[in-house]
């Protein structure tokens, strides 16, 4: 039964809109679609009934029977508005849906754009990715089948209706007008905004999934009372004929009315359904690319790639760290740039060197290490002398567990205190209880995890009393929020900064100098893997680039706090400041010792064993 809703939805789409089956690859089941389906065919049933709805209300008025015409124009209503909810609630659907979907590329923005644009995707459309979930939903809200289908058989309902009443000329005028209408939409094809409300803005930054369904449904609301507001001249011609009006004069007049305005309204949507063509193209696309064996982002890619797991067993000496055995990606032919496997050995509370040259792969080995890319070897958690390996566990608990950040792949026009939410969060867990207690999880997080300039724009709109997400009763719990933030962050920047004077929380990133970022970067890794209760693994990419000999030993000293302070096994990928390196962190491994790189495999190979695939 799942595969005729299926096949029916995309008999219904026809290209037009992103079918179920276009985006089953990237669903869990076929469950999570069955809502999406469903909702397209009752869109496509409510057409029908409007189509119907028409017809009896022409009826009833040219043979001037009013049941008929009672009936039918309350068929059509009812049609119109259930179809308009319709197309809402598939539209919130595919926004939601894809939402979820390119959190991991908007994550890691940088990488991922260099491997989209190898695949075919041009930059000005990898810069748009963020904005497809709103394109998806407006195609969804303005559905070009249902629209098709309404403006195309309006005017050949009518026509039917004029010629059972004999009006044989009004009937053939009306239906060449509608069959018309169907090569000239083509020619117009061939030729040639879900407003962002200040809550929509506000919770996209703070990703509050659950906020924004709230918006979504305030905004199904108000679409309905504005479909509602569309069929007013129905019911003031129905009230006419209420009246006692001549019903052959008002039948005829409203038969050409109809028809005409499903020819203008056929004409009218065919460049929306261009820009929405291309919308549903470039979502095509993408799909089709995050869905290649490159990617391990489907759910049958990553159970075709974790039936490969390995077995390992290790000598009792080493009970805790991180295992890397035969590690290599192979994902858009790296084997052409001479990357060899990576085997290491990292127990906790203990640093590694990786000494990587540009342009060797090193993106696509970070990509690999998160289980985003195909890869061939294993990752293991040692834990007390157990065993587990990567592959075993839920992959978004493993990605959240590794602690990376690069510079290019966070949002610049931050203020730094948007940068450390997670981290503020948790050292300011008491305030966040009390307001979660006060006013609830959603209007919380929003505060908590908004942008800090649309807080502060929402706490100026609540002293001057104009509207705003927030209640009035609010405003005091924001400002103390907002203040403990910037006293906290201002705390943890003299931690990272020796000249911290100028660096303070309001700073937009991009205005940092670029040894500036480099040590935010440091401290932001070193804060969230102290906060972060599950962290597992953290990796510091070139953490001393840019950096003059008393910076680097000032973040030296920063890493070596974080390892007294959490056991954590620490990967500090670099090619410079190895010697100042070994010579800090007393618990590095150094090339002295077992040095590996993108060519040559460590020798620490008693700690390793070549177990077979399971």
């Amino acid at each position: 039964m799942t595969d005729i809703w299926l096949f029916l939805d995309k008999i219904w789409c026809n290209g037009s809109l992103l079918s179920s089956t276009d985006i089953l690859p990237l669903c869990s089941s076929l469950k999570e679609t069955r809502s999406l389906t469903k909702l397209r065919i009752f869109s496509a049933v409510a057409v029908s009934l409007e189509l119907i709805g028409l017809s009896l209300l022409l009826y009833g008025a040219m043979w001037n029977v009013p049941l008929f015409f009672v009936l039918g124009v309350s068929l059509k209503i009812i049609s119109h508005l259930g179809a308009g909810i319709l197309h809402n609630h598939s539209g919130v659907f595919l926004n939601l849906w894809w939402t979820r979907q390119l959190f991991l590329i908007n994550t890691y923005q940088k990488e991922f754009s260099g491997l989209l644009n190898h695949v075919g995707l041009t930059d000005a459309e990898i810069k748009t990715l963020p904005n497809l979930p709103t394109e998806l939903y407006h195609t969804e809200l303005n559905s070009y089948p249902y629209t098709f289908f309404l403006n195309f058989f309006t005017p050949l309902v009518c026509a039917g209706t004029l010629c059972l009443h004999g009006n044989i000329f009004s009937a053939l005028l009306i239906g060449a007008v509608g069959m018309a209408s169907l090569p000239l939409g083509r020619w117009f094809y061939e030729q040639f905004s879900f407003r962002q409300q200040r809550e929509q803005r506000l919770a996209q930054t703070a990703d509050a999934y659950d906020y924004l369904e709230a918006i979504y449904k305030q905004h199904m609301s108000l679409t309905l009372k504005v479909n509602i507001l569309t069929q007013l001249p129905l019911a003031l011609f129905t009230a006419s004929f209420a009246l006692g009006i001549s019903s052959s004069f008002f039948a005829n007049y409203l038969a050409f009315t109809m028809g005409l305005a499903g020819l203008t309204g056929l004409l009218a949507f065919q460049k929306l359904r261009v820009g929405s063509q291309q919308t549903i193209d470039k979502a095509k696309h993408l799909l089709s690319i995050l869905s290649g064996p490159e990617f391990l982002l489907t759910p049958y890619r990553w159970k075709e790639h974790v039936s490969k797991k390995s077995i390992l067993k290790v000598f009792p000496s080493f009970k805790n760290g991180i295992v890397i055995r035969e590690f290599t990606p192979t994902a858009f032919e790296i084997d052409k740039l001479g990357f060899k496997p990576l085997s290491i050995a990292i127990p906790f509370n203990e640093s590694y060197i990786l000494q990587a040259p540009s342009g060797y792969g090193k993106s696509m080995l970070l990509l690999a290490i998160l289980h985003m890319l195909n890869h061939e070897g294993d990752i293991f958690l040692m834990e007390n002398g157990m065993v587990t390996n990567v592959h075993e566990l839920d992959k978004e608990d493993w990605q959240k567990s590794v602690i990376f950040f690069r510079e290019e792949d966070l949002k610049t026009t931050s203020r730094l205190v948007d940068l450390f939410n997670e981290v503020l969060i948790t050292d300011l867990k008491s305030l966040f209880d009390q307001m979660f207690d006060n006013f609830g999880a959603q209007l919380t997080t929003l505060a908590w995890k908004g942008s800090d300039n649309l807080i502060e724009n929402e706490i100026v709109a609540l002293q001057n009393q104009n509207k705003s997400p927030f209640p009035s009763k609010m405003i005091s719990s924001l400002m103390q929020m907002r203040q403990q933030r910037r006293d906290r962050l201002s705390k943890l920047l003299k931690k990272g900064f020796s000249d911290s004077d100028r660096i303070h929380p309001e700073r937009i990133f991009c205005t940092l100098s670029t040894g500036e970022q480099r040590r935010l970067i440091n401290l932001l890794t070193i804060e969230q893997a102290r906060t972060y209760k599950n962290t597992r693994f953290v990796i510091l990419d070139e953490p001393f680039a840019h950096l003059d000999e008393e910076n680097i030993h000032y973040q030296l000293q920063l890493i070596a706090e974080l390892q007294l302070q959490k056991a954590l096994p620490l990967l500090i990928i670099s090619h410079h400041h190895i010697e100042e390196i070994c010579n800090t962190l007393v618990s590095v491994k150094s090339p002295a010792d077992y040095e590996a790189n993108f060519f040559d495999k460590i020798e620490n190979r008693d700690l390793l064993n070549s177990g077979k695939g399971a």
